[in-house]
């Protein structure tokens, strides 16, 4: 798939058995995998060739966590979000996990959105009341991340 008015090349492609959603353009490029909580798994220079996201000098390894499971035993590489907590913690009647409800969910990719050059993922949290939704695009060499609880 390939947005050809704004220079933006948007992608699907496989690592390690899961979806990756790739956004492109001539400077940058992001790499999420919704499945494993929406993580940013790379997110890359094109121009220096530096990849800003940390990877494990083996080699990245993917694999999927369950609600309440310690994030040190996580892939721990790129980056995740946290919602709404980053230390397991009662709220409200309510047992929040550690590091969020929404790290280890398989988020929904909106396909219609994807069309039109943004990564639109949400995920409905499975303790806490909420939706949350997340946009990345890129613009004039730079990405846009929007977060809407």
């Amino acid at each position: 798939m390939t947005a050809g008015v704004t220079g933006n090349h948007r992608e699907v492609r496989t690592e390690q058995g899961f979806n990756a959603y790739v956004l492109r353009n001539d400077r940058l490029e992001i790499v999420v995998v919704p499945a494993l909580g929406a993580k940013i798994i790379s997110l890359k220079n094109l121009r220096s060739g530096r990849q800003w996201m940390w990877h494990p000098e083996a080699g990245l390894k993917l694999f999927t966590n369950r609600l309440g499971d310690d994030f040190s035993r996580s892939p721990l590489v790129g980056a995740d979000e946290c919602l709404p907590t980053i230390a397991p913690c009662s709220f409200q009647g309510r047992e929040l996990p550690d590091h969020g409800e929404v790290w280890s969910a398989a988020w929904e990719v909106d396909r219609q959105a994807l069309e039109g050059g943004v990564l639109k993922t949400s995920v409905d949290l499975p303790v806490s009341p909420f939706t949350f939704e997340r946009r990345i695009e890129l613009r004039s060499g730079h990405i846009l991340f929007t977060a809407i609880p």
